[in-house]
């Protein structure tokens, strides 16, 4: 998964995506500046740090390198895109759509103001490489569709990756549900 100047590489993964996302940004911080957007609030900066550790003993430069804005609405996701005007970064974003996602802006209005966005991301992507990370949600709204068609049609490359591991399940506390069950067919 290496992104690359002159297009917008998208990454459809589960949350548990962090972590590639975060040896992505490692390995591009331990070589020049890079501009992350956080949709979502889920940078890790403790898994970045971790990861730079694996390959430098000086993650202070790195760090320095990683130029991190939280974006919380979709409003703010346009203002900053639209304002941003340097082109020498390569930029990260991480859960694009959390942003979008806001039942309180109506959708004609989150389409045309994600549509801006893909815009001004189009832009940078001319001469640095552009990821976006969209959060594969285990409950998807039909809106979400509609969004994640606008940032697909947007895209240059597109990555899904899914998730290998099998679901957690909540074990047991007491593993009385087996008694349980012999107790009620004896009738106690």
């Amino acid at each position: 998964m290496i992104p690359r100047a002159g297009q917008i590489s998208l990454l459809i993964a589960q949350s548990s995506a962090i972590s590639v996302l975060m040896e992505m940004t490692a390995q591009i911080a331990l070589q020049r500046r890079i501009l992350l957007l956080d949709g979502g609030n889920r940078f890790d900066g403790y898994g970045l740090a971790q990861t730079l550790r694996k390959h430098t003993v000086n993650i202070n430069p790195a760090l320095q390198n990683v130029l991190l804005s939280r974006i919380f609405t979709c409003y703010q996701m346009k203002a900053f895109l639209s304002e941003f005007t340097d082109n020498t970064l390569p930029v990260l974003v991480l859960d694009l759509l959390a942003t979008f996602l806001d039942e309180n802006v109506k959708l004609p209005m989150r389409q045309s103001l994600l549509s801006d966005c893909l815009n001004c991301l189009q832009r940078l992507s001319r001469s640095n490489p552009v990821v976006l990370w969209v959060r594969k949600r285990s409950l998807p709204q039909v809106e979400d569709d509609g969004l994640l068609e606008q940032v697909f049609s947007a895209s240059n490359r597109v990555w899904h990756i899914e998730n290998s591991a099998p679901g957690a399940s909540q074990p047991s506390l007491f593993n009385l549900s087996g008694q349980f069950n012999a107790d009620l067919s004896a009738g106690k």
